[in-house]
């Protein structure tokens, strides 16, 4: 007998992706019983967090976005994370763990001679490291 039950298909296995198919799979579960639930397949190229989501190192900072318009949405990312790694495990299953972060602006960037070459560096009279980039 064929399978008739709905599909969701969800395409990128980055944060986003894994997110949106843990918390789809959690409602589902919830609201049918097994033999009835619709399928959720997770579609990746390669491999989960294979692209930008994989090269953050999982490193979120509560405040770095404050002031911006996704200020919100990062200190809701942030808060949700410590809170599905104390439900899950996560100190042990993957390392988890919250650490003090430090975060340094600067206000005035000198300019760049025109002719500097593209990976160039140098200090500025106020010890700043600047690359310049054409």
């Amino acid at each position: 007998m064929a399978d008739e039950r709905e599909t969701i298909v969800i395409i990128g296995a980055g944060i986003i992706g894994v997110s949106t198919a843990y918390f789809t799979a959690k409602k589902l579960a919830e609201r049918y019983p097994v033999n009835q639930r619709p399928r959720l397949i997770l579609l990746e190229q390669c491999e989960p967090g294979c692209s930008a989501s994989g090269k953050s190192g999982g490193f979120l900072a509560r405040h770095w976005s404050d002031g911006t318009d996704t200020e919100k949405l990062a200190q809701f990312s942030y808060d949700l994370h410590a809170k599905l790694a104390a439900e899950l495990g996560g100190a042990d299953k993957w390392g988890y763990r919250a650490v003090d972060t430090f975060c340094a602006e600067i206000d005035r960037i000198p300019v760049m001679p025109a002719k500097q070459h593209k990976s160039s560096h140098f200090r500025t009279e106020a010890e700043s490291v600047v690359t310049s980039i054409e």
